[in-house]
């Protein structure tokens, strides 16, 4: 079992238990609302028997539509707060990871994203301190030349990788921005298939 596989499984055993608390509160809130329907569709009915029956059947379905919509947009909440757990726990691990690992997961990310000619690799602080750090600049072939910046990044992990003018935006977050999309398509068919 690799690493990679390992962190996958502590995250989705974190997002299930998380998932079984926010459920379980959902259901509980879903109850609450409809014995508080029960209760009035009961007091609507001891008025008059004609008008009640109907005016009970209406509270009882308006009851049991507002129940299902309670419980279907905490669903969708759940869903929403594990995607982002998932995804901040990504985040976070990615940021700790030991600086060997995180130095070739950025290496790797230089390699796909360095353009030709020479490029200003911009790190933030924390990480300009990690060590090894230095093994990322240099020449990568022979077109392509990345000079190491001591000016820290505003970010929270990734590089940024200036051209001149241009900029690329490699950080984390904002990768992690781009491929949310993606991202959540992926975590719903784990989780939620």
């Amino acid at each position: 079992m690799t690493g990679m596989q390992s962190m996958e499984e502590r995250i989705l055993a974190d997002a299930e238990n998380e998932a079984g608390r926010i459920l379980k509160e959902a259901e509980d809130q879903a109850d609450v609302r409809l014995r508080q329907a029960h209760q009035d569709a009961g007091r609507v009915l001891a008025r008059s028997e004609e008008e009640a029956a109907s005016q009970g059947e209406a509270v009882l379905r308006q009851a049991r539509s507002q129940a299902e919509l309670i419980l279907r947009d905490a669903r969708l909440r759940r869903r929403r707060q594990w995607i982002d757990n998932i995804l901040n726990l990504t985040m976070t691990r990615l940021r700790e990871l030991p600086d060997r690992e995180y130095i070739g997961l950025l290496a790797t990310l230089l390699e796909k994203n360095a353009r030709p000619g020479e490029g200003v690799l911009r790190l933030n602080a924390r990480d300009l301190a990690r060590e090894g750090v230095q093994t990322l600049e240099g020449r990568l072939g022979e077109d392509r030349r990345i000079v190491l910046s001591q000016c820290p990044a505003e970010l929270d992990g990734g590089f940024l990788l200036q051209y001149g003018e241009i900029q690329m935006n490699c950080g984390f977050s904002a990768m992690l921005e781009e491929k949310r999309e993606e991202l959540e398509d992926l975590i719903n068919r784990i989780l939620f298939a």
